[in-house]
């Protein structure tokens, strides 16, 4: 009977025993914040993030940290990258490869089969919390190509028994995927009138509209202040620089007298468009070029500094 066996073995008519699968390495999602054919980009790229790095994020031990592509398999060899960690769950990857590309465009997510330990950042961003009393105005873009990050505009208009005094606030969160990234905020105020010939005064914050640039957008922001029967409308451009909420003074104007208004426009045309403001104040009858009966017209141009993360 064993001879039997054997011989049929040997024919191949029985199956021989099934060798057991190679079990695949794991897959995992490095951020990679930069890099190129030589070590000096890969530091470089590092040197840029470390600069501008966003609090919420804490790398693991040892990150971020330079690689040869070389030594990983799954990478494109030949070059230098900086990485900010490796994650094994791709959604903390995706919100911290957005989150980083605040400060540094241009991160990136690669996958790779690989056995190595994970070693991805930890993200401490709070979950927003209710603001009591304020109504929920409108949520916003912010940039194309971070997804998940909004402007979320809330407004209060608060009643302090004092005639005539109703005091506004307006709050602006910068969200990232239901977690908020930086937050600010304008109120106004009110005084009323003290004796005979006293006005008082008092302010108002609203939002004006959104506008975008390119592949940005902002918020504009109007405080009208008003004083022994004057009125000064101020006007802000909101935005996010680097991770955080933004503001600066695009223009102010008086209520009395002929009409007016401020407009803010890119300079250029394409994706970057952002990268230089114009801004016009104007007041009475103005044409496109600034002229007219009783026309009063001036402008500034505000230029974007990366060094800086701010216009100037």
């Amino acid at each position: 009977m064993r001879s039997f066996i054997c011989l049929l073995l040997l024919l191949g008519v029985l199956p021989a025993e099934a060798k057991p699968k190679a079990k695949a390495p794991p897959s995992f999602h490095i951020i990679i914040l930069g890099g190129g054919k030589t070590p000096a980009e890969a530091q470089a790229a590092l040197e840029r993030y470390k600069d501008a790095a966003h609090e919420g994020v804490t790398p693991a031990e040892g990150y971020p940290r330079l690689l040869e592509s070389d030594d990983m398999a799954g990478l494109n060899p030949g070059f230098h990258i900086a990485m900010l960690g490796i994650c094994s769950e791709v959604e903390r990857a995706r919100a911290l490869r957005d989150l980083a590309n605040l400060a540094l465009p241009g991160v990136y997510l690669k996958q790779v089969q690989a056995s190595v330990a994970d070693a991805c950042p930890k993200l401490a961003l709070p979950k927003p919390k209710a603001l009591k009393g304020h109504t929920h105005q409108g949520s916003y873009p912010v940039r194309a190509g971070v997804k998940g990050l909004s402007y979320e505009v809330h407004s209060r208009a608060l009643d302090t028994k004092k005639e005539p005094c109703v005091v506004s606030r307006l709050v602006v969160r910068l969200e990232l995927g239901g977690r908020v990234v930086d937050e600010d905020s304008w109120s106004g105020d009110c005084n009323p009138p003290m004796g005979e010939g006293d006005l008082g005064s008092s302010s108002e914050v609203s939002l004006e509209r959104e506008l975008t640039f390119g592949d940005r957008s902002f918020l504009l922001v109007k405080e009208s202040s008003s004083a022994n029967d004057n009125t000064l409308h101020t006007w802000r451009l909101v935005g996010e620089s680097c991770g955080e909420l933004d503001s600066f003074e695009v223009g102010s104007r008086l209520e009395f007298g002929p009409p007016g208004d401020v407009t803010v426009e890119a300079e250029g045309a394409g994706p970057e468009a952002w990268r230089k403001l114009v801004t016009r104040t104007t007041e009475g009858t103005c044409d496109e070029n600034g002229e007219g009966e009783g026309c009063e017209s001036s402008s500034r141009t505000y230029t974007w500094d990366d060094a800086a993360c701010a216009y100037r």
